[in-house]
């Protein structure tokens, strides 16, 4: 289970877990939607159009070279392993019966008695027929097989999926099996329109002499992309015949010699209709690619967004001095070789065009603005905090604000709400609108952030006219329309155009894969990628969330060691007793608990869910991390032994939409989180009933809670005064309240002893104040520097590094390598893309 589990791959259905109850052990699979490929070939009994084919194929040729290069073999592979969804991409399903190939040998026993597909002949024959028509010879007969197995079980699924008919049939097993050791396929049932080099890989997966057959299934996918890509090889020539020739052609002279002089005729008629063409008909116009940099002496955030004018003439996109500087809008018309910065658009994201590209709108300090591009000051138009928006020919813009969609005219105005989550769908957020030709309906986004999955994306579609809200599909990111008809989306790291009826508001067809990249989807669901109603694209691959590696410093900021290597870390917490550090990582998919072993320099996964699991805090005796999971649907605590021997039991579970652990305090009787999140703090009482109360909320943001040695107080960050600053509370009830920063200040930590409060000031610096918790009230002096370092600031807000139990040590995630974000790339005239595209 755990070696299928590391199998992650965007065409291999995920394992997720092993479950064990009442003695039946199962595994937990991803749930993949749509239809096997053994049933579309039922609904197409001629076998598929190898257009079609050649995508689907290429795809399982990526996942077995996946597998295969981890010494993984499938051994199962045939139609009804894969499934096809509404999207278009392939799984491939069951490596149930696969066998892990040690690295001194690559090959594996197989014994057909204790085979699952075998052991299944007297009750599911029509199956078993389907498994044995693909096992390859050396299967059929017992012998050791390798990956070679899977090649001629993937000639047999192409061979099928062209000509609608199994590569060996038979009525009885024995008949099958027969076949596959003695007899050839029918090769003249592969249609004659078929690529040569298709018919010529299939041939090559299908010989009978293993040492004779295609030797790596990473060959099979590049002739597929070069078949696709129109650079495949000349037609196949075996001892001087083609193909055909080779297999013999049985038709009587007649017959083939009429196709030779209907060829003759139809030349001559072709020739006329090319000599026309070429004189009267224009070319067509070739896909152009180029980069666009950003400005001299700028970057383009990771995060910055960027948009297209209607007519795909100019791209608007943000961008940054340095990394202290905010964010200001830029333009560049694509025939320029400079861009120009729009004056008073400070803290500037999210640009969108007005239809007739005169106009940007844009989110900046908590308000949607929108100004000239010629120039002039900018308009404020209502307040939101920016979500993406859309403006409308008829003079609307709808935005995303608080989690909700709304409109306001283009000249500004209250807002009226257009469409709200409905929580009974578990629907957290709608994000990022975009219209629809008819200037009425418009794309959106909705996010179901609290999914026992994770964070899940789907496009909905939206009215003027009402708030009914349509559900249309899954998808990895927001969708934008484009001419000639199409959407187009993210889904794991490909960008996806998919036909789209824009009047029916209904899909007609399959995706197919246009871009592929990592890092096209950035926060939020949203989609590095921009479109023009003029066969413009532009998109960016961003550089990935920010490395770091955990360092210990001195009181100096002297750099003493390092623990791990670098990777994806948050919310570091050292034990009370400073002999091990338990910190979240994240992974491809999601985010797991670590723990560190500081004395013996080992780690080990505490969490193995794949919801995603984060924020460890240790409880008073180091016995016990409790964490914040959405395992059960909601972001709820849990805890768990830090030894990892014991079950993972919950601490608090509800319906409360997000609910982010910070801390515990000493005596065990109280935990704080943030909900909201991040906008407002509440207080868990660990006994009784677990009734939790609200102990900071308003119009601003509260976080990065932390309740003191004492249990007296709460140290906080808040941006009440207009910036984040830390503040320090009375615990449990309100009796006073004291600013400890002046300058700024993130991410408060108090020393065990109570006697000092640490905090981050906006230049890394770290600072000491010295407080007294001890009197009637609380006291604190005036903080200084205690040493300045680069320290990692996560996206999301997390905290960044812990300090050792007796204060003299400090554990930093320090940024490991400057992140370099990419240029944006543009396409010209993208949808020829479609013509060679495959998924």
């Amino acid at each position: 289970a755990q070696v299928l589990a590391s199998l992650n791959h965007p065409n291999i259905a995920a394992i997720y877990g092993l479950e064990e109850s009442n003695g039946i052990r199962a595994l937990v699979m991803e749930l993949v939607e749509g239809q096997t490929l053994g049933e579309e070939l039922v609904a197409e009994p001629k076998g598929l159009p190898y257009e079609e084919t050649l995508p689907i194929s290429k795809q399982i040729a990526e996942a077995l070279e996946y597998a295969h290069e981890r010494g993984v073999i499938h051994r199962d592979l045939k139609p009804a392993n894969v499934k096809i969804t509404p999207e278009g991409t392939v799984k491939v399903l069951d490596f149930g019966l696969a066998k892990v190939l040690s690295p001194q040998d690559s090959s594996s026993a197989l014994d057909l008695a204790n085979s699952p597909s075998l052991s299944a002949m007297a009750t599911q024959a029509g199956m078993l027929l389907g498994t044995a028509a693909y096992m390859s010879p050396e299967q059929a007969k017992g012998q050791r097989v390798d990956r070679r197995c899977d090649i001629w079980a993937f000639g047999c699924v192409l061979f099928e999926m062209l000509s609608g008919r199994k590569a060996f049939e038979g009525e009885t097993i024995t008949e099958v099996l027969a076949a596959v050791i003695r007899a050839e396929p029918e090769w003249t049932a592969i249609p004659e329109a078929t690529p040569p080099s298709i018919q010529k890989l299939i041939r090559r997966c299908l010989q009978k002499d293993q040492h004779q057959r295609l030797r790596d299934i990473g060959d099979a996918r590049i002739t597929i992309e070069e078949t696709i890509r129109g650079t495949g090889a000349s037609p196949v020539v075996e001892h001087g015949q083609d193909l055909h020739a080779t297999i013999g052609d049985q038709r009587s002279p007649q017959r083939r010699a009429l196709p030779w002089a209907l060829a003759g005729v139809l030349a001559v008629v072709a020739a006329i209709f090319a000599i026309a063409y070429v004189t009267q008909a224009p070319r067509p116009q070739p896909v152009t690619r180029f980069s666009v940099a950003p400005p001299e002496n700028t970057t383009i955030p990771d995060e910055g967004e960027m948009n297209l004018s209607p007519d795909g003439r100019r791209l608007a996109f943000v961008a940054k001095a340095g990394p202290k500087t905010p964010t200001v809008l830029w333009t560049r018309s694509l025939d320029a070789l400079t861009a120009r910065s729009i004056q008073g658009t400070d803290g500037a994201n999210g640009p969108f065009w007005s239809p007739d590209g005169n106009e940007l709108g844009f989110f900046a300090n908590g308000n949607l603005e929108k100004v000239a591009v010629s120039g002039g000051p900018p308009q404020t138009l209502c307040e939101a905090d920016g979500w993406g928006a859309t403006w409308g020919k008829s003079g609307v813009i709808v935005f995303a604000s608080n989690r909700r969609l709304y409109r306001v005219p283009e000249t500004g105005g209250t807002p009226s709400l257009v469409a709200a989550p409905d929580r009974a769908l578990h629907e957290d957020n709608y994000l990022r609108p975009r219209f629809l030709p008819d200037g009425r309906h418009f794309l959106f986004l909705i996010d179901s952030a609290s999914s026992a999955a994770g964070r899940r994306f789907s496009i909905g579609i939206g009215s003027l006219d009402s708030r009914q809200v349509e559900r249309l599909s899954a998808t990895g990111s927001n969708a934008v329309y484009a001419p000639p008809g199409y959407l187009l989306y993210l889904t794991h790291a490909r960008l996806m155009a998919r036909p789209f009826d824009a009047g029916e508001l209904k899909f007609t067809g399959r995706a197919v894969s246009i871009v592929e990249g990592r890092g096209l989807g950035g926060r939020g669901g949203y989609g590095r990628f921009a479109v023009s109603r003029t066969g413009v694209l532009a998109y960016r691959t961003g550089s990935g969330p920010p490395l770091s590696q955990m360092v210990w410093v001195n009181r100096k900021g002297e750099k003493l060691a390092t623990v791990g290597t670098p990777g994806l870390y948050s919310f570091p917490a050292i034990s009370p007793d400073g002999t091990k550090l338990a910190v979240g990582r994240i992974g491809p998919d999601n985010s797991d608990i670590w723990i560190y072993d500081l004395k013996r320099g080992t780690s080990s996964r505490l969490t193995f869910d794949p919801a995603n699991d984060g924020g460890p805090v240790w409880s008073a005796d180091g016995s016990q991390i409790f964490f914040t999971s959405v395992r059960h649907g909601e972001a709820d605590i849990y805890r768990k032994p830090a030894n990892g021997m014991g079950a993972t039991q919950p601490v608090y579970v509800s319906r409360q939409r997000f609910k982010g652990l910070k801390d515990l305090s000493r005596d065990g009787r109280y935990a704080i989180y943030g909900s909201g999140p991040g906008t407002e703090l509440w207080v868990l009482p660990l006994f009784g009933g677990k009734k939790p109360s609200v102990f900071i909320r308003g119009n601003f943001r509260a976080y990065q809670a932390r309740i003191s040695p004492d249990g007296r107080y709460v140290a906080y960050t808040t941006n009440e005064t207009g910036k984040s600053e830390v503040f320090v509370q009375t615990f449990p009830r309100h009796k006073g309240k004291w600013q400890i920063s002046t300058g700024g200040g993130t991410q408060p930590r108090w020393l065990a002893d109570g006697r000092e409060l640490l905090f981050l000031n906006p230049d890394d610096g770290m600072m000491v104040v010295q407080v007294n918790t001890q009197t009637g009230q609380f006291q604190a002096g005036t903080p200084k520097l205690l040493f300045k370092d680069q320290v990692l600031r996560l996206p999301f807000g997390g905290n960044t590094y812990a300090v050792s139990p007796d204060g003299q040590r400090f554990l930093l995630l320090e940024p490991a390598g400057e992140a370099k974000p990419s240029p944006i790339n543009v396409v010209l005239n993208w949808p020829a893309l479609l013509k060679n595209a495959g998924n």
